[in-house]
């Protein structure tokens, strides 16, 4: 479907007209008009993303406005899968003035997706919201396996994969995001050892790699090691290389027993963070492994689970 959405002259309006919480009654009407009405902001960053009302579906969207982006606009509106959100549209805006010497700067991608109410799993987990127990980090592990498996099925590889990326959607379901771009930023922590000093590389294995930092995060809410830099004296990353006995008994002695889990878990992580890509596990071997077919929450025990500990987040509050 067409969307369309009512943009200033240039990025730095689009911002500011965006941003800006009340309209004159006006800017109302003519917002009612196009397809689209912008509510407010859910992430302020290089590559904001805002809160939208789609007049036309009667239904919220969320909104990404970001540096122009060469990509493959038709396949990615045809992936459809209940663990990644659902991409809409993508439109290309030149916000440059008639007099702009360069035009192709001032170009910028819009792209409509599917909302996830509840926000992002590096939030839940900043705000502690969260459990720290195998149960939970497995049942939603297992939901963003599903939904890389199907994205790498379709030859699209995320190569930048994060908590940042992970949302919750409706039914509580974990939705993978930002798959199919490319943007200039990586977050070290998460990035696999090749791709500093390797051009072509694995994109499955660089994949495997960061799914493994998230299953760590997930489970204890802490980074197992930060940019193979020494934290306290202890180098994790190299530590996890010899053998993943010394990377655990350093962590004990640095933490404290904050760190008990299955030894399974301990074998699939250090199976999936191997500084070596091609020793790293396939999917389809993930898959397999003893710890990843332990038990699940199931839907109505999900449920129940956020509305108890998991604060409802801004999004939620707005659109409710």
């Amino acid at each position: 479907m067409a969307l369309s959405i009512h943009l200033g002259s240039s990025r730095d309006s689009l911002r500011k007209q965006m941003m800006r919480e009340s309209t004159s009654q006006d800017q109302k009407k003519h917002y009612a008009s196009s397809d689209f009405r912008v509510l407010s902001t859910i992430s302020e960053s290089e590559t904001p993303v805002y809160l939208c009302w789609s007049q036309t579906e009667q239904k919220y969207f969320a909104l990404k406005v970001c540096p122009y982006l060469l990509i493959q606009k038709q396949k990615l509106l045809s992936l459809k899968h209940p663990n990644i959100i659902s991409i809409y549209d993508i439109q290309a805006k030149n916000f440059s003035k008639s007099n702009s010497s360069n035009e192709e700067e001032n170009v910028q991608s819009l792209i409509f997706m599917e909302l996830a109410k509840h926000g992002d799993f590096a939030s839940l987990i900043r705000t502690k919201t969260v459990p720290k127990d195998e149960k939970f980090t497995r049942t939603y592990f297992r939901q963003l396996i599903e939904g890389l498996e199907y994205l790498h099925k379709n030859q699209i590889y995320h190569y930048n994969l994060r908590l940042e990326d992970l949302l919750v959607g409706k039914g509580h379901m974990l939705k993978i995001t930002n798959y199919g771009f490319e943007f200039d930023y990586r977050n070290k922590n998460y990035q696999a050892p090749e791709l500093d000093f390797e051009r072509n590389v694995d994109p499955k294995a660089v994949d495997i790699f960061a799914l493994g930092v998230i299953l760590f995060v997930m489970r204890f809410h802490i980074f197992p090691f930060v940019n193979d830099i020494p934290l306290l004296a202890h180098d994790f990353y190299r530590l996890l290389s010899k053998g993943y006995e010394h990377f655990w008994e350093r962590l004990t002695e640095v933490y404290g027993n904050n760190f008990n889990c299955s030894e399974n878990f301990k074998i699939l992580f250090s199976k999936m963070t191997h500084p070596d890509p091609k020793m790293r596990p396939s999917i389809e071997k993930i898959k397999k492994c003893k710890w990843y077919n332990g038990p699940v929450y199931s839907r109505a025990e999900l449920k129940s689970l956020f509305v108890k500990k998991i604060e409802i987040s801004p999004i939620h509050k707005t659109i409710v």
